[in-house]
């Protein structure tokens, strides 16, 4: 049997996508020049690496050339667009103002991470930083960035590196992984693609579909406390609702989080509703059938067939061939004796 991969613990695969790869963990060097460049201090030009820039973006307050071809520079929030890819759907207005508080407090650690706006020139793509850009337009703390431009990303793997970095900071949810997967299916990405850019394994991936599967009253029990809610929880719901009916899936999830209950049980509970639901379901009858034609009639009612019908005397032995051969793949030989002639033709 192949082992899962959990959604816990796992190590990303280094994200490679046209020209871009994913840097590893910067040294103190490179931190201490990273934090130089945000407090606006001079970095000796040896370190430099000129980089030309689109002659389409528009100047900023600051733009610096950073260490090894990057460019940094101070955005106004109010030019940034989300990526349409976001990795990220959920923003809790609590989270969204700690870290507005945050910036008040504490200023700007590191910079957010953006690509030129292909169809917008002066404006901008989030990779990685939405939180942050909320927290200055929701709360005005601040209204400009410092941004890392990436003029070499399109929007889907600028949208891979925000994944990236928000899986090594500060896990999504569950539900924010789901999204993300779905936006990236309907753009026409295969699940075999998506498992090797995130480390996520296929099956894990096509129960993330549980979460836009259900329907809406389910949904809102489930965003209402999207930390209990992973892909674990939320599959069995699924799998309720798609054998049983809604109903009992929402009933199912409304215990699970009023009761503070596990997964195990819920599984158990799942497999119960399930089993009693195969057990006390009267089976359905089927449609009835009637045709009526101008030499005879034909009926179905579920697996009974009755055929009345006159045919031309000219007809009668193609029919009667064409019936037994119909009969012989279809009808049962009965194991009582053979009817008698009277019988037969009565």
């Amino acid at each position: 049997m192949t082992k899962r991969r959990s959604d816990r613990g796992r190590e990303l695969p280094p994200l490679v996508m046209g020209g871009f790869k994913l840097p590893a963990a910067q040294n103190i060097d490179d931190l201490q020049k990273r934090q130089a460049l945000m407090m606006q201090d001079d970095i000796e030009t040896t370190d430099v690496a000129v980089v030309e820039r689109p002659t389409e973006v528009v100047e900023s307050s600051m733009q610096v050339q950073g260490a090894v071809g990057r460019v940094y520079q101070e955005i106004p929030v109010a030019l940034i667009d989300q990526n349409r890819f976001h990795p990220r759907s959920l923003y809790p207005d609590d989270v969204v103002a700690e870290r507005a508080e945050a910036l008040r407090v504490q200023g700007q650690h590191d910079p957010i991470h953006v690509i030129p706006h292909p169809d917008a020139p002066g404006r901008y793509i989030i990779c990685d930083g939405w939180t942050r850009v909320l927290a200055c337009v929701r709360h005005k703390i601040k209204d400009a960035l410092l941004a890392e431009v990436h003029f070499d990303l399109t929007e889907k793997e600028g949208a891979f590196l925000g994944y990236q970095q928000n899986e090594e900071r500060s896990a999504h949810f569950h539900y924010d992984r789901a999204m993300f997967f779905k936006s990236l299916l309907d753009d026409g990405m295969r699940l075999v693609e998506i498992s090797q850019l995130t480390g996520t394994d296929e099956t894990v991936l096509s129960h993330y579909s549980s979460f836009w599967k259900l329907p809406s009253e389910i949904m809102d029990v489930v965003l209402a406390n999207p930390q209990k809610f992973t892909v674990n929880a939320v599959y069995p719901i699924y799998l309720t609702f798609n054998a049983v009916d809604a109903h009992q899936a929402l009933k199912l999830a409304n215990r699970y989080q009023k009761e503070d209950r596990s997964i195990a049980w819920l599984k158990e509970q799942k497999q119960l509703i399930v089993e009693h639901q195969r057990t006390t379901r009267k089976p359905r009858k089927a449609p009835g059938t009637k045709v009526n034609y101008a030499n005879g009639s034909f009926k179905q009612n579920g697996q009974d067939f009755k055929l009345a019908l006159t045919v031309e005397e000219s007809k009668v032995e193609d029919f009667r061939r064409r019936l037994e051969e119909l009969l012989e793949e279809f009808a049962v030989t009965s194991t009582t004796p053979a009817a008698t002639q009277e019988e037969a033709t009565d």
